[in-house]
């Protein structure tokens, strides 16, 4: 399990981690290294601007080894000279369970204790809030450093991290987005010192700066194959990207993961319909269908730069992009989805930020479920084996079937309005 935190100099510090219900003294200590970047790193401006500049600190990275799987452990970071952090813990991974629950969002823009060069996002506040609230409800109250620090955290790299004019390869689409200076002059810096994922997948910055790290990996957790890509550097055919995912995909054992979680970045949220070869299978309540994907955008966590659904200048009723058939649900609030799966089933739900209820759900049933099953009735089971939270960039997910796989899908909603959560939430 590795351990990522922020210190304001780079002195020695480690990482202590036990077993819950070991005495005090039994801790095993980890070494850690830290690493930063600086103002020159940065490609342009406002990053590289006295106004827009921050010294980020020293990034701490330690590794706790041995671990047993599916066992709760506390641990803390720090030094005798220096002082230690207070103890957190988490549950190790064990891939060998029989549920998953995961929490997944994209684009949730800033939570912190203070404003930023801009502002604080208030939608931010409120979805942080509301994944606390669940992952209390999954058994103890998380520290507010607030999820990471007892949750293990994926990150997917987006436009807001890497976007630049002089970005080596750029996707089509990126070009005319924020005049491509979506990612404000950090080139992926930031993103690549402050996280790190697994894997080795790395790019040049095309700036003399250090490359560009975390930009796709995978992992199983449980009963799901994660799978991450990068739609901001090359992933066309006969690519490295290219080459990694489809090697990564072809070994997917799928007795062991009998669902994959794919993963890239454009925002808020939408879920259509089971697709083949771009055509849309079904639509109805219940039915089985062989490799089928479902793709849904849940990139509405908080970043509020994104417009929501703006209705056409020639008619206040009609929305700018109408919401085409193959989509079953369109939403224009702020939220996260909830990932619950087991060897049979996973539920995803998208569950808005102002009140905290589901407003969809989905249930992907999997070749171990028979034929005649009907999955009318929605449930909300929360299991307690295997928990992760997915964030940053990351807001497309396909969920891809290699089995025969029956849904349960609700009933296609007209576009959904957006009013901001009141300044008061936190």
């Amino acid at each position: 399990m590795r351990v990522m935190f922020v210190c304001g100099d780079d002195g020695r510090r480690f990482v202590r981690y036990r077993p819950a219900g070991l005495r005090e003294e039994q801790w095993e200590e980890s070494p850690t290294v830290a690493t930063t970047y600086e103002r020159r790193h940065m490609c342009d401006y406002p990053a590289n601007d006295s106004v827009g500049w921050r010294h980020p600190g020293f990034v701490f990275d330690g590794i706790m080894k041995g671990l047993q799987p599916g066992r709760r452990y506390l641990y803390k970071v720090g030094s005798d000279s220096g002082g230690w952090s207070e103890t957190y813990s988490f549950i190790s991974r064990d891939n060998e369970a029989n549920e998953t629950t995961a929490f997944l969002f994209g684009d949730l823009g800033t939570y912190v204790p203070y404003n930023t060069y801009f502002r604080t996002p208030d939608e931010s506040l409120s979805t942080v809030k509301w994944i606390l609230r669940d992952l209390e409800a999954l058994g103890g109250k998380p520290a507010i450093e607030p999820i990471a620090a007892k949750t293990p955290y994926h990150v997917c790299i987006g436009s807001h991290e890497y976007d630049w004019p002089s970005q080596p390869w750029k996707p089509s689409w990126a070009a005319n987005i924020y005049s491509g200076k979506d990612g404000g002059g950090e080139c992926g810096i930031a993103y690549s010192i402050k996280f790190r994922m697994p894997g080795n997948s790395s790019f040049p910055t095309g700036t003399g700066a250090p490359d560009t790290r975390n930009l796709y990996y995978s992992f199983d957790a449980g009963v799901v194959h994660f799978v991450y890509m990068s739609t901001e550097t090359d992933f066309t055919q006969g690519s490295d990207q290219y080459n990694f995912v489809k090697a990564d995909l072809e070994r997917v054992n799928r007795s062991r993961t009998p669902f994959i979680v794919f993963q890239g970045h454009r925002p808020m949220y939408e879920r259509f319909c089971p697709m083949k070869n771009y055509q849309c299978l079904n639509t109805s309540s219940s039915f089985v269908y062989p490799g089928s994907p479902a793709h849904v955008v849940i990139g509405m966590a908080g970043q509020g730069y994104q417009p929501s659904w703006e209705p056409r200048p020639d008619d206040p009723n009609v929305p700018i992009f109408p919401q085409p058939q193959r989509s079953m649900y369109r939403g224009g609030e702020f939220g996260y989805t909830k990932l619950v799966a087991t060897r049979k089933k996973l539920t995803l739900t998208y569950i808005g930020n102002h009140n905290g209820r589901a407003h969809d759900k989905v249930e992907i049933f999997s070749l171990q479920v028979g034929n005649d099953s009907t999955p009318d009735k929605l449930v909300s089971a929360m299991p307690k084996n295997t928990r992760y939270v997915e964030i940053a960039g990351c807001a497309m997910l396909a969920l891809l079937l290699g089995f025969m796989a029956g849904f349960g899908v609700r009933k296609k909603t007209d576009s959904a309005r957006w009013t901001p959560v009141r300044n008061e939430e936190s």
